[in-house]
């Protein structure tokens, strides 16, 4: 063996140890890198309402979060040069992001947007990464120790997967609908708000043409010309604050997309829902057992104790253990008890949705209509050959049915209910006919 060959043989184990942590890290930094470019950017999506309720229930006044800059997930803070102190916890949230994927027929990377659930992190959580130990095994702590730890609301206790397990998944067909609302809206906010400015700057313009304190020449040859042109400033200026009405609508109506829980339309609903038994049933056995060992322990201090070893942290448990306007401490029965109500509304979905899943698609040809029971659009459905009358739009809408320009159909859920009252809507039109 030579002596080059002795050396190579004496460093290798140093030099591979070094390559690895080199090719560990280049893909950790780009990940950084990337998380931060989807947040300061605007390209991902959050459940902002979600991260203000979390960070509020850790005492974190809400005029201090401020969404996308100064709250950020691990990964962003990391390329921002901070790192989450040891021991905090985090607001989960679902989040949706910008991707690629390979489209098979073409072989291009087509834009597509996933489901991602992440974790962020108030800048009061972080340190600036000189200030803390290099080793990840810290870094780790923090995420792993979030795991673990319960929500303050006694309300939705529950305990959180790890923000690193969760891997983006493509958006089903009715969350993309669902984000192309949105974006629907935002889009209408964001013109209504443009036009806003224009008309507000075109008013400011007209006005100052007019001298400061020059009041209307009454009897002057230009009495009704200036009357006239401070009506049109006035006019303008009306319509800018209209159209500034009409963007806080839209961007109240795209903040609301999404909000009003797990929809039967969803194709994962029952997986989503199965999910939720989960996370409700964690709750309730942590209340049960915070309640227990708060009777088994007489002290505040050992109180405390009890509760953070199940894993609650300080503040939580002291909140927990703070007495109420009956001089209770705990959870109070009607938390158990709704929670417990909860859990069989979601039981009871559940079976409905798995009966519903069993149902087969019906279509029925009629008098100039195609009667349907689409079981993927989860609707009842009537389609006509051309536009109704007007007695037959009455009759669908006695019936609660509903146009549906993008379906061309009028429609319903698809329920018992929808589906009796398709039966009253066919019984209607033959009595129509007959009395014709």
């Amino acid at each position: 063996m030579t002596h080059q060959s002795q050396i190579q043989k004496q460093n290798t184990p140093a030099q591979a140890s070094s390559k690895a942590r080199f090719n560990s890290q280049k893909p950790k930094a780009e990940l950084q890198q990337k998380a931060l470019e989807n947040a300061v950017s605007g390209e991902s999506l959050a459940n902002y309402q979600a991260i203000f309720d979390g960070f509020a229930a850790m005492g974190i006044d809400m005029a201090d979060v401020e969404p996308r800059v100064n709250v950020f997930t691990f990964n962003a803070w990391k390329a921002l040069g901070r790192v989450v102190k040891k021991g905090q916890h985090g607001v989960k949230i679902v989040t949706v992001i910008p991707c690629t994927k390979k489209d098979r027929a073409t072989g291009d990377e087509v834009p597509v947007k996933k489901v991602k659930t992440t974790t962020v992190f108030h800048v009061s959580q972080t340190e600036e990464i000189g200030g803390e130990p290099t080793d990840e095994k810290a870094s780790a702590d923090a995420v792993s120790e979030e795991a673990a730890a319960p929500e303050a609301a006694p309300e939705a206790i529950e305990q959180a997967e790890p923000a690193a397990a969760d891997e983006p998944r493509e958006l089903n067909a009715y969350e993309a609908r669902i984000e192309a609302k949105r974006e629907r809206y935002e889009a209408r906010a964001g013109k209504a708000q443009d036009e806003s400015r224009a008309l507000y700057g075109r008013a400011r313009g007209m006005a100052e043409v007019i001298p400061f304190g020059q009041p209307i020449l009454v009897g002057h040859h230009s009495e009704g010309r200036d009357r006239n042109y401070r009506n049109r400033i006035h006019n303008t200026f009306g319509k800018a604050f209209a159209a500034q009405d009409k963007a806080a609508h839209y961007a109240q109506k795209a903040a609301s997309v999404g909000t009003g829980g797990i929809s039967s339309d969803d194709p994962d609903a029952i997986k989503k829902l199965r999910a939720e038994l989960v996370s409700a049933e964690k709750s309730q056995d942590m209340m049960k057992a915070a309640n227990k060992a708060i009777r088994a322990n007489k002290t505040p201090e050992t109180q405390t104790a009890a509760l953070v070893a199940l894993g609650f942290t300080e503040a939580q448990a002291a909140e927990t253990i703070k007495p109420d306007f009956a001089r209770r401490v705990g959870f109070p029965s009607y938390a158990l008890s709704n929670n417990n109500a909860n859990m069989t509304r979601i039981k009871g979905r559940i079976a409905e949705l798995e009966k519903r899943s069993q149902r087969a698609d019906v279509e029925k040809a009629g008098d100039g209509f195609t009667y349907r029971e689409d079981t993927t659009e989860n609707r009842v459905m009537f389609i006509f050959d051309g536009k109704p009358d007007e007695a037959t739009r009455a009759i669908l809408k006695r019936e609660a049915f509903k146009w549906s320009p993008s379906r061309g159909a009028w429609v319903r859920q698809l329920n018992n209910a929808g589906i009796w009252a398709a039966k009253q809507v066919i019984e209607r039109f033959n009595v129509a006919k007959v009395g014709d």
